[in-house]
């Protein structure tokens, strides 16, 4: 009897755990997530050895949407659009 009331209180608190663990879950838009590709790689989470470092990451987007396109948030762009962008970030490590 006490085995069986045991183990129903531990498939409880499992179960519970479970539940509080889930979280809501988003998608970016168009379905694609946001990952530049070649920004991580081989050693990228490596504590360098002592001294002063310098890094200059280098971004550069080009991009256009033609008019008359359905977003996929629920809207419509009437107008063509063209971006292009170029971002240095620069990183010293000491």
């Amino acid at each position: 009897m006490f085995r069986t009331a045991g183990l129903a209180k531990l498939t409880l608190a499992v179960t519970g755990i479970l539940f509080a663990c889930l979280t809501v879950l988003h998608a970016a838009e168009g379905g694609a997530g946001f990952y530049l590709l070649g920004s991580k790689g081989p050693a990228a989470a490596v504590m360098p050895p002592p001294g002063v470092f310098f890094s200059n990451d280098i971004y550069i987007y080009s991009g256009d949407l033609g008019g008359d396109t359905e977003l996929p948030t629920g809207g419509r762009l009437a107008v063509g659009v063209d971006g292009a962008a170029v971002i240095a970030v620069p990183t010293v490590l000491w």
